[in-house]
Order: structure tokens, then C-alpha cells, then sequence
């Protein structure tokens, strides 16, 4: 059921067929598939109040993959303009392979 959506989303919006060998193209070619993926996984392993917590960030990994990862999100300036620096913050974290789906380097960082 995954694979079909995978499918369905890379057709929606226009994998690259030339750059992966697989006769569809790519299976995720933006970093919305990517995050819909992500939050399948996440959703799997955490409550919502967990997942709450973060926010679902996507940055692409050279041009055969996508880096998704949870994180705390930005504080603000309190009254006087410090900004709180939060070290860690957990989350998970994985890296998607644009030709097929695949995840690799899935980590959980408290």
C-alpha cells in the first residue's frame, strides 16, 4: 500500500524518469513526498503529543536523496531580545532515496 502511494504522489508531481532506473522516475522527487514518507514513519512511533513537540524539517541530500528530520522549534527573544539555545532536542531523523523510497540512516536522538 505504501509503494502505490509513493507511486501515486511521484506521478502527481512529475518524477524525473531519466535520472533513476526504475520506469516511473523518481519515486520521491520533492520534499513534499518526502515529508508525507517522514510522517507515515513518525506517526507509526510517536503519540501526538510526541510529535507535537517538533517540527518536520526536509533538506535535500545531494541529488539522490532527502534529509527529514524532527526538531524543537525556534525560540523566541524574551523581553530583553535573549533567545533560549536548546542543545539535542531529539526527534527522528531519516535520509529517503529519491529513485526508489528507500529510508537509510534512520536515528533517534534524545
Amino acid at each position: 500500500m505504501l509503494l502505490g502511494l509513493i507511486v501515486l504522489a511521484s506521478a502527481a508531481f512529475g518524477g524525473d524518469a531519466e535520472k533513476c532506473d526504475i520506469v516511473v522516475g523518481e519515486l520521491v522527487p520533492n520534499a513534499h513526498v518526502a515529508r508525507e514518507l517522514a510522517d507515515v514513519i513518525i506517526r507509526g512511533r510517536q503519540t501526538p503529543e510526541e510529535r507535537s513537540r517538533y517540527v518536520l524539517h526536509v533538506e535535500p541530500d545531494g541529488e539522490t536523496g532527502w534529509f527529514v528530520y524532527q526538531g524543537l522549534p525556534d525560540s523566541s527573544p524574551d523581553a530583553k531580545g535573549n533567545v533560549p539555545v536548546t542543545a539535542g532536542g531529539g526527534g527522528l531523523g531519516m535520509r529517503i532515496d529519491r529513485c526508489n523510497g528507500e529510508m537509510s540512516n534512520v536515528y533517534y536522538q534524545r
